[in-house]
């Protein structure tokens, strides 16, 4: 997507590309905050800025898996933003997923011990239904990983005895054609 108006950033959004990184020089010309040690203020400048690569390089390449981080540079000891490459984003988003469940159950446990005795009843209302919800949501997705691990296991020794091929993937539920059956393994590839 190339942007004609000057002001708009002076950073050529299309010639930047996966597994490159954007300078802490070119963060601040394009946010007008310097970098100084890495202060809260550029950090946040340049994570919204990083969201605006993400959209700029998801725009040109049509799809929704670029990833813009904020991150040490070593070469060059300042922090800057790196465009993960197809490599890098299965493990980072496997990560961040996981990260947010506990950073979830994390919230949930300080919830459940808030000094509510200040409450008036309709936010002491409120208030425990948030946690009756976040609990069942909380609940729901660590049964849905045990029963996960468990297909994946089932279906690891089914490829270590030799089974020549795994099941068919159906990500989207059933079918037109009748196919009623979850996969056993949705997201390993088949040769």
């Amino acid at each position: 997507m190339k942007h004609t108006d000057s002001n708009y950033h002076p950073i050529d959004f299309d010639s930047l590309s996966r597994d490159q990184w954007v300078t802490a020089a070119e963060i601040t010309a394009a946010t007008g905050v310097a970098y100084h040690d890495n202060s809260a203020q550029y950090r946040a400048a340049a994570m919204r800025f990083s969201d605006t690569i993400e959209q700029e390089l998801e725009a040109r390449l049509g799809n929704g898996s670029v990833v813009a981080k904020l991150r040490l540079n070593r070469d060059t000891g300042e922090h800057c933003i790196y465009i993960l490459s197809e490599l890098d984003i299965p493990a980072y988003t496997a990560n961040r997923t996981v990260s947010a469940f506990r950073n979830a159950a994390r919230f949930h446990h300080k919830g459940l011990h808030a000094k509510v005795d200040q409450l008036g009843s309709e936010e002491l209302r409120r208030h425990n239904s948030r946690i009756v919800v976040d609990a069942a949501m909380l609940l729901s997705a660590m049964s849905a990983q045990k029963k996960a691990n468990k297909e994946v296991r089932a279906a690891e020794k089914r490829l270590a005895a030799g089974v020549a091929r795994l099941p068919d993937v159906n990500v989207a539920g059933p079918s037109s054609q009748g196919d009623e059956t979850p996969s056993d393994l949705p997201y390993i590839d088949r040769a």
